[in-house]
C-alpha cells in the first residue's frame, strides 16, 4: 500500500511539475520584442503571505507553487510575480525588461549559480537618472550573457491600478530590447513627445498674441484652451508624464479624461462658432446645446472624482472587475467621450462641408481638421476590436499636431475673410457715403476721409458749375402716382448722373428734378457733360416712349468762376454745398433755356476759358443775375444738334451776328430785316423769331414815342 500512495505521489509532482513547464523565449534581434505570455510565463500570486510579497527570497520563489494563469483579478492591485526563462541567442548582452506603468517592481536574473537583483520605484527616479542609471521608463537592464540561458523573476503591483489595461491588454505584458536600442527608441519618442508640446505652447503663444488683435476674444480662448489641452494630453497614458516620473494623479486619473473633456468643449465649441459666424443653422444650435451639455456632464463628473482619486474604481478589482475593451480611468472614462466626440462631429462636418459649398474658405480647413481628428477614435477601434498594433499607427502627437496647424489655418483663414469682409464693409460704407457725400468732397477739402470732414471747412476754388432740370415736369408728374414720379426722376438721375462722374465731375446735390454738378478740374468738362446730357437724352426718351410716356426735354446752364465750396448745416446734420454769384448766374442760365428754347447755354465766363475753337457756339444774349447790375454774355452751344442742324446755323452764324449786333445798336428796322431772312432759312431757330418779336415790340415803341412827340 505504501508503494502504491509513493508511485501515486511521484506521479502527481511529476504532472504538476510538467503543468507548470514553459517553453523558453530565444531572443534572436535586438528590436523590442514582446514576450508571449501563455507560452513562455508562469504566476505566483502572494495575496495569503502576511508579509509583503515582494520581498520573496530567490530560494522561496525557485521553490513556490506557480501557475499557468493569474487566478485573482486583484493581485494587479496587491502585487505577484512571474517567471520565464530566456535564452540570448545574439552578440549583444545587455537589455532591458519592461512592465508598462508600474509603480513598483523587482527583478531576480539567475544565470547558472549566479543572482542579479533589481528594484525599480517609479516615482523614485528622475529622468536625468534614467538617462545615467540602469533604469529607464519602467525598463531595467539585465545582463544576458551570449548563447546562455537567464531565469527572470519579475514582481508587479501596480496601485492605484491602471485603467488603460484590460483583458484584451493584460498588465503584465512584457517586452525586451537591447539596451542601447532600447535607450535609442526612448529617447526618439520622448523627444519627438516634448517637441510637440513645445511646438504646441509655442503655436498656442503665438497666435494668442497674434489674434489677440485680429479675433474676437471669444474664439481667442476657445482656440488657446484647445491647443493647450492638446499639448497636455501628451501627459496622458501614452504621454511624457511617465518618461519624467510624474505622479500617477497627473497619468492615469481623472485628470486626463478632464484634459480630453476640456478640449473636446473647446473644439467643438470653437468650430461651432466658425460656422455660425456667416450662416446661422437653429438645427445644429439644437444639437450642439445637446452634446455640449453631454460632454459637460463628464467634465463636471470627472472633476468631483478627481478628488476623491483614488477611489474604488482603482483599487478593488474585486468590485469593479477588468473591462474587454479598456477605456481609460474614471467611471466616465476618456474613450467613451471619445466615442460621444465622433458622433458630435458628425452634424459639424456636415455643416461646415456646407459652409465651405457656400464659399467660406476657412471651413475647409475645419472640415479637414474634423475629419482629420476622426483617426484619433479610429485608432483606438482599431487597436481595441481588430488588435492592430499599437505602434503600427500614427501617433497621437502626429494627430494632434496636425490639427494644431490645421486650427492655426482655419484661424488665418478666418483672420484674412473677416479683414475682407472688413474691407468690403469699409467700401461698401464708403460707396454709401459716396452716394450722399461726394468722394471729391475730401479731396477738395483735404480730408482723408468723411469722418474727418466738420462743419464750417471751406475752400474757394474756380470751378464750373452745371445746372440740369426736366422742363415742364410739374405738368408731367400731375399725370403719375407718387410711385411714379419717383421711379421717372430716378430712372432720369441714372442716365444723367453717370455723364458727370464721366466727365471728371461731381454731383452736389439732387433738387427735386434738377441736378447740379461741380466741375472741378478743367472748364470743358462740363461744356462735354451737357453735350453728351442732350444726346443721352434722346436714348431716355426712346426708353420712355416704350414705356408709354411722352418725350421729354431738359435744359442745360453752365457757369464758371471763384466759388466756396464746404459744408453748411449744424453739428447734428450737415450737407456739402457750394456758394457765390457764379452758382446763381449758373442756375439762372438753366432757367432761361426754357424762354430761348435751346438746350444748353454758357455764361460768357465760361466761354473765355474755353480752348479756342473747339466747340460751335452762337452769343444770343446778355443777362444780369437779380441784384446785380453787371451783365454777362450768354451762349448758345450748336453742337447738341445734328450735323446738319448744325451746318445750317453755322452758315447763317454771320448773318445772325450782324442781326444781333443791330439789334443792340438800336436799328431795329434792319435787324428785323436781317432777323426774318434767318427765320425764313431756318425756321426753327427759336432765338432768332424771339429777336423779330423784340423787334416788332421795339419798333412800336418807338412809333408810338414819336407820335407823342409830334403831338407835343
Amino acid at each position: 500500500m505504501k508503494k502504491i500512495l509513493f508511485f501515486l505521489c511521484v506521479i502527481l509532482l511529476f504532472t504538476s511539475s510538467f503543468s507548470h513547464a514553459k517553453e523558453i523565449f530565444t531572443i534572436t534581434a535586438k528590436e523590442r520584442t514582446k514576450i508571449d505570455l501563455p507560452t513562455h510565463v508562469s504566476y505566483l500570486e502572494t495575496k495569503n503571505r502576511f508579509w509583503s510579497g515582494h520581498n520573496f527570497s530567490i530560494a522561496e520563489l525557485e521553490n513556490a507553487d506557480w501557475t499557468d494563469t493569474l487566478k485573482k483579478q486583484q493581485s494587479y492591485y496587491s502585487g505577484f510575480w512571474i517567471r520565464f526563462e530566456v535564452y540570448n541567442d545574439t552578440k549583444f548582452e545587455y537589455f532591458g525588461v519592461s512592465h508598462e506603468n508600474l509603480k513598483e517592481s523587482y527583478v531576480y536574473v539567475v544565470h547558472r549559480d549566479n543572482v542579479e537583483k533589481h528594484r525599480y520605484v517609479h516615482q523614485e527616479f528622475s529622468i536625468l537618472e534614467s538617462l545615467t542609471g540602469l533604469d529607464f521608463y519602467d525598463n531595467m537592464r539585465v545582463r544576458m550573457p551570449q548563447q546562455s540561458s537567464v531565469v527572470i523573476y519579475s514582481w508587479i503591483e501596480s496601485s492605484p491600478f491602471n485603467r488603460w489595461f484590460g483583458l484584451t491588454r493584460p498588465y503584465e505584458q512584457i517586452y525586451i530590447t537591447e539596451w542601447i536600442e532600447l535607450e535609442k527608441n526612448i529617447l526618439l519618442t520622448f523627444g519627438s513627445k516634448a517637441i510637440f508640446v513645445i511646438f504646441a505652447w509655442t503655436f498656442a503663444l503665438y497666435f494668442l498674441i497674434t489674434l489677440l488683435i485680429n479675433f474676437r476674444l471669444y474664439n481667442l480662448f476657445l482656440f488657446t484652451i484647445t491647443v493647450c489641452t492638446a499639448s497636455l494630453y501628451t501627459f496622458g497614458e501614452i504621454g511624457i508624464g511617465y518618461y519624467i516620473h510624474a505622479s500617477k494623479l497627473f497619468t492615469i486619473s481623472n485628470l486626463y479624461a478632464i484634459v480630453v473633456a476640456t478640449g473636446i468643449l473647446a473644439y467643438n465649441q470653437f468650430v461651432y462658432t466658425m460656422i455660425q459666424s456667416v450662416h446661422f443653422y437653429p438645427i445644429l444650435k439644437k444639437i450642439q446645446i445637446v452634446t455640449q451639455s453631454i460632454t459637460g456632464f463628464a467634465l463636471l463628473a470627472n472633476i468631483v472624482l478627481l478628488f476623491f482619486f483614488p477611489t474604488e474604481f482603482e483599487t478593488n478589482l474585486n468590485k469593479y472587475p477588468l473591462l474587454e475593451v479598456p477605456l481609460g480611468p474614471s467611471f466616465v472614462p476618456p474613450l467613451s467621450i471619445i466615442i460621444l466626440w465622433t458622433m458630435q462631429l458628425m452634424p459639424l462636418i456636415v455643416f461646415a462641408a456646407i459652409s465651405s459649398i457656400r464659399g467660406k474658405s476657412y471651413s475647409i480647413s475645419l472640415l479637414v481638421s474634423m475629419v482629420f481628428l476622426l483617426l484619433i477614435p479610429l485608432k483606438y477601434i482599431l487597436i481595441l476590436k481588430f488588435n492592430v498594433a499599437f505602434d503600427a499607427l500614427p501617433s497621437s502627437e502626429f494627430l494632434l499636431g496636425g490639427l494644431i496647424c490645421l486650427l492655426g489655418v482655419t484661424a488665418t483663414l478666418k483672420i484674412r475673410q473677416t479683414e475682407s469682409d472688413q474691407l468690403n464693409d469699409l467700401l461698401s460704407l464708403k460707396e454709401s457715403y459716396a452716394r450722399f457725400v461726394p468722394e471729391e468732397l475730401n479731396l477738395l477739402l483735404n480730408k482723408k476721409s468723411i469722418t474727418q470732414v466738420e462743419l464750417g471747412d471751406q475752400k474757394e476754388y474756380d470751378m464750373s458749375i452745371l445746372f440740369t432740370d426736366i422742363r415742364n415736369f410739374t405738368s408731367i408728374s400731375e399725370k403719375m402716382t407718387p410711385e411714379e414720379n419717383f421711379k421717372f426722376i430716378n430712372d432720369f438721375m441714372n442716365h444723367m448722373t453717370p455723364i458727370v462722374k464721366e466727365n471728371h465731375g461731381f454731383v452736389n446735390k439732387f433738387i427735386g428734378d434738377s441736378i447740379m454738378a461741380v466741375f472741378h478740374q478743367n472748364i470743358s468738362d462740363a461744356v462735354d457733360a451737357s453735350i453728351d446730357m442732350i444726346k443721352k437724352l434722346q436714348l431716355f426718351n426712346t426708353y420712355l416712349i416704350d414705356h408709354d410716356y411722352d418725350p421729354i426735354k431738359i435744359g442745360v446752364g453752365i457757369n464758371s468762376g471763384k466759388l466756396m465750396l464746404g459744408t453748411l448745416g449744424t453739428h447734428d446734420r450737415m450737407e456739402a454745398s457750394v456758394i457765390g454769384d457764379a452758382v446763381n448766374l449758373a442756375s439762372r442760365l438753366e432757367a432761361l433755356t426754357k424762354y430761348y428754347n435751346v438746350p444748353v447755354l454758357l455764361s460768357g465766363h465760361t466761354v473765355e476759358k474755353l480752348p479756342e475753337a473747339r466747340y460751335r457756339l452762337r452769343m444770343i444774349d446778355s443777362v444780369a443775375v437779380k441784384g446785380k447790375q453787371e451783365k454777362t454774355d450768354i451762349f448758345q452751344v450748336l453742337d447738341v444738334y445734328t450735323e446738319e442742324m448744325i451746318a445750317r446755323k453755322q452758315r447763317l452764324l454771320p448773318l445772325f451776328d450782324r442781326a444781333y449786333d443791330t439789334f443792340q445798336s438800336e436799328d431795329f428796322i434792319n435787324a428785323e430785316l436781317m432777323f426774318q431772312e434767318v427765320v425764313s432759312e431756318d425756321p426753327s431757330d427759336f432765338v432768332a423769331k424771339i429777336y423779330l418779336q423784340r423787334c416788332s415790340e421795339e419798333g412800336e415803341h418807338m412809333s408810338a414815342e414819336r407820335r407823342m412827340l409830334h403831338f407835343l
